[in-house]
């Protein structure tokens, strides 16, 4: 028979408490016997009749007792058995639901970090489009203008181009007249010691031209003479610049030499055939100077549109890089904020999976509140 066999008097610890115990058990048999006495005795008196009670009886009614006992006493612990499993099962089901809860906490902040940094690659993502959307426009405005520079300088180039043209077949027809000068011819001149005017107009002008180191007040035949000589005099003239030749030589030249009366070039060709071509050659340079001079300002600003478009095609191309930079970051920022939304979907799928358990489990414990003080009271 267990410990909580009956429900008298149980303090003190030990063979006090066993004592008791088998007291109370003798004080129940003897009870039961006292009463089968009673009544056997009350039988008799209403029916005339009486059972008799022998040892044997006594024996076989405390082996059913003890059978009965240990019968309920089975049952009871059964049943406590289940009240511990479902009060175990419902410790572990609060324990699951605070630890569902919490994780549902953490769940919430991270929704809130990420939906925050969500929100801060948006804003990057928005304000990165706007500035590249600004560069982007000041790229076509520069591809615009580059493109008005690019069709005037043009233009302007091929009106120049046009007017050197008309004038280059006689500039190099002149130069091939100067190149087929023979030693013969040029010796010849060299040997006069007095020649034509017209003839020493001719050859002191090529000199003025081509020997900017000699003084223009100090050119005489002499002088002429002794330039002659030079090996690199005749390709002095065929290499000459037209542009190297300055203003005050050019006035020079045209006042004291080509608009004197004496300057005919179809005079000095019939007196020499060396100085004839230079004339020519003289004539046709100063004709492509002037024309140059004429053509200086148009020059000039065609020279500034195209430093101006240079400076615009640097400022383009660097334009186009940071445009291309500035788009793939944005790409950059796209791609992070699909991940970041996708990050955020699949918390939310998890907190509302975490959500509907944790409801359900919530309802659970609500429903079994009222069984669980039951059982808790009869586990005691």
């Amino acid at each position: 028979i267990g410990d909580d066999t009956f429900t008298g008097a149980s303090e003190g610890p030990g063979e006090e408490k066993n004592a008791l115990r088998h007291e109370k058990l003798s004080e129940t048999i003897v009870a039961f016997h006292q009463q089968v006495d009673q009544t056997n005795a009350d039988l008799k008196k209403s029916a005339q009749r009486y059972n008799f009670i022998t040892p044997r009886d006594f024996l076989d009614f405390i082996n059913h007792f003890i059978g009965l006992m240990t019968e309920k006493r089975d049952e009871v612990l059964d049943q406590q058995s289940h009240i511990d499993g479902g009060l175990k099962k419902l410790k572990e089901t609060e324990d699951q639901v605070a630890n569902l809860q919490s994780g549902l906490a953490e769940k919430e902040k991270m929704l809130t970090a990420k939906n925050k940094e969500a929100e801060e690659m948006m804003s990057q993502m928005v304000k990165g489009q706007g500035e590249a959307e600004e560069r982007k426009q000041a790229s076509q405005k520069l591809q615009g203008e580059l493109a008005e520079q690019s069709k005037v300088i043009d233009e302007r180039r091929g009106v120049i181009q046009k007017k050197i043209e008309e004038v280059e077949p006689a500039l190099e027809a002149a130069k091939s007249a100067v190149g087929a000068v023979n030693k013969q011819a040029l010796d010849e001149l060299r040997s006069m010691n007095k020649p034509p005017e017209h003839v020493k107009m001719a050859m002191e002008a090529v000199i003025l031209m081509v020997r900017s180191d000699i003084a223009p007040a100090t050119i005489n035949w002499e002088v002429v003479r002794k330039v002659m000589r030079d090996a690199n005099f005749i390709p002095s003239i065929l290499e000459y610049d037209a542009e190297q030749l300055k203003d005050s030589t050019r006035e020079t030249l045209k006042k004291k030499y080509l608009q004197n009366k004496g300057w005919d070039v179809s005079r000095i060709k019939q007196a020499s055939k060396c100085a004839g071509p230079v004339a020519q050659w003289v004539e046709s340079q100063l004709q492509f100077a002037d024309l140059l001079n004429m053509m200086e300002p148009m020059r000039n600003e065609l020279q500034q549109m195209q430093e101006q478009a240079d400076k615009n095609k640097v400022e383009l191309d660097a334009c186009e890089k940071v445009l291309g930079d500035m788009e793939a970051k944005i790409q950059q920022y796209k791609e992070q904020y699909a991940q970041l939304i996708t990050s955020v979907n699949q918390i939310k799928n998890q907190m509302q999976q975490v959500q509907e358990n944790c409801t359900r489990s919530t309802q659970i414990l609500t429903d079994l509140s009222s069984e669980k003080v039951r059982w808790q009271g009869s586990s005691k």
